[in-house]
């Protein structure tokens, strides 16, 4: 007979307590908050961060990935490319949601003449392109961690005369 705790599915239960945890400290902290995503959507502090976090993820990737090729000029165009157009996106949209953020949430406006289906279709948008940024460099970060997709490296050694 199987056990019950077979059929329990951990990661799951992680996943609800991380967001009943996320959702408390939210509701009983939503001043606090408010004023830290604001403070750093106004200085810039964020598109910094995740410009850097995607540039260091792909950066990493490549490197596990092609070794010493990394410079060669394939790889290092393809090394470019994916950092400019993961960052590119990434701020991009971060910047359109902090735009919708300001007008909803403090009144500013920044799309003049949308109303709430024009700032929501907006909203959801950016928020899937942010995401799936995020989503795909936090994997190539657990590959390099992980080291999935590592490069073999065959070592021959020298035969006795």
């Amino acid at each position: 007979m199987k056990s019950v705790f077979t059929k329990i599915n951990l990661k799951g239960i992680l996943l609800i307590a991380i967001l009943a945890i996320g959702a408390s400290l939210t509701s009983a902290y939503g001043h606090e908050l408010n004023s830290f995503i604001t403070e750093n959507l106004r200085n810039g502090t964020l598109i910094y961060t995740i410009t850097i976090y995607i540039c260091i993820a792909v950066l990493s990737k490549n490197i596990l990935t092609n070794g010493k090729d990394t410079l060669a000029f394939s790889n290092f165009t393809e090394l470019v490319f994916s950092a400019a157009t993961y960052s590119i996106a990434a701020t991009t949209s971060l910047t359109l949601l902090s735009g919708v953020y300001f007008q909803r949430a403090h009144g500013e406006i920044y799309y003049k003449n949308f109303d709430n289906l024009d700032l929501g279709a907006i909203f959801i948008v950016s928020s899937y392109l942010l995401i799936y940024s995020l989503l795909i460099t936090s994997k190539m970060f657990g590959d390099v961690i992980f080291m999935a997709s590592a490069s073999s490296v065959n070592v021959e050694t020298p035969k006795d005369v």
